[in-house]
């Protein structure tokens, strides 16, 4: 088996027709929807935690703020060293998953402004399909503050995200697909996640959900609890969101995980991860990495660990290309890993398949 970029499969399938195209489609066997909030972030490099003092912002959480906050924030962070990328977590995690070859779509909410299409060709040009609802306000922006010890605090006006509802879901969404990716963000409007989350069960998908954030989770937690007991096949957190919800440290909180689904995954960061699947608790190594920058690590480790579920892998082999793909992105800073790396990860994630058939 040989992994190539989607690209590279569309660059074939203009030269072979359809047949490829049905090629690529049996090829994985995983298909994934993705429904998120839709942000451009801006990445603001400090070098003390004063400004996070002044604007009373907790290190390493994200919180929310309106479009007129968002802006006195960013003048106040003048003059810091700034980039402005694509990102959102669920985003992050497609952008990923497609560049690797997986088949993915997303669904979110953008303006009508230039930072809509800063967001849309983004995933468009890692080969992820878009369905993208437009909003008459501007299009969702996040503040993200990068610690001198690589930790990132979220500042995040969600705009054009808030116009995300029920209506703008339609049945082709989860049609065709195997899995739906969502995150807590979305808890921000329960009747949306509720009807994303029944409308992927009545299509017969699988749930595959990640926490997002420790305050998040301890400001809905009852309906977090009603997401993984309900829903949810496959839960991902981290040792603080997993601590959030459960109380209890990540062995035991990956225990409680796991008497509601099938599968879950506690990252616990430079300790790598713990996953589980029925019984069987698995410890995974972490990748030896110069962190610059932790945006993105969780969105690229769920990113590796489907993909890997797609390749019917044992959950143990998903959570190495999992950490595989997380400690390429911490070596830079942003969300993405550099599109020149790709094809040396997909060849680490080619070894990593090679383990489970036996191939040398």
């Amino acid at each position: 088996m040989l992994l190539c970029s989607a690209q590279e499969y569309d660059n074939t399938f203009q030269q072979h027709g359809a047949a490829y195209y049905h090629l690529r489609k049996n090829y994985y066997s995983m298909n994934l929807t993705g429904l998120g909030n839709a942000l451009v972030d801006i990445l603001i490099e400090m070098k003390n935690e004063v400004l996070l003092d002044e604007l009373a912002l907790k290190p390493g959480t994200m919180t929310l703020v309106t479009p007129e906050v968002s802006e006195l924030i960013l003048q106040r962070a003048k003059g810091l060293p700034m980039q402005l990328v694509a990102g959102g977590s669920v985003a992050n995690t497609l952008h990923g998953f497609a560049s690797l070859g997986g088949d993915c779509l997303y669904v979110g909410k953008v303006g009508p402004d230039p930072l809509g299409e800063v967001f849309a060709e983004s995933l468009r040009s890692a080969g992820v399909r878009l369905a993208l609802a437009k909003s008459n306000r501007s299009t969702g922006v996040a503040a993200t503050f990068i610690s001198p010890d690589s930790e990132r605090t979220f500042a995040t006006s969600l705009s054009a995200s808030l116009d995300m509802s029920t209506a703008d879901l339609k049945e082709e969404m989860f049609s065709g697909s195997d899995w739906l990716y969502g995150d807590g963000y979305t808890s921000f409007d329960p009747d949306l996640l509720r009807s994303a989350l029944k409308m992927a069960k009545s299509a017969g998908l699988k749930i595959a959900f990640d926490l997002a954030s420790p305050n998040v989770v301890s400001k809905n937690k009852e309906l977090f609890w009603e997401v993984v007991r309900d829903y949810t096949d496959l839960i991902f957190a981290n040792e603080e969101e997993s601590y959030a919800l459960t109380g209890e440290e990540p062995e035991q909180a990956l225990k409680i995980l796991l008497r509601y689904c099938k599968m879950a995954v506690v990252k616990i960061g430079e300790n790598g991860s713990l996953a589980g699947c029925g019984d069987s608790v698995y410890r995974i190594a972490p990748v030896s990495a110069q962190a610059k920058d932790t945006t993105g690590a969780g969105d690229l480790y769920v990113a590796g660990f489907l993909f890997g579920i797609g390749q019917n892998l044992p959950i143990s082999l998903c959570g190495e290309i999992g950490s595989l793909l997380s400690a390429k992105v911490v070596e830079t800073i942003g969300s993405k890993i550099d599109p020149a790396l790709w094809p040396l990860l997909r060849k680490g994630v080619q070894q990593i398949i090679n383990k489970a058939s036996g191939l040398k």
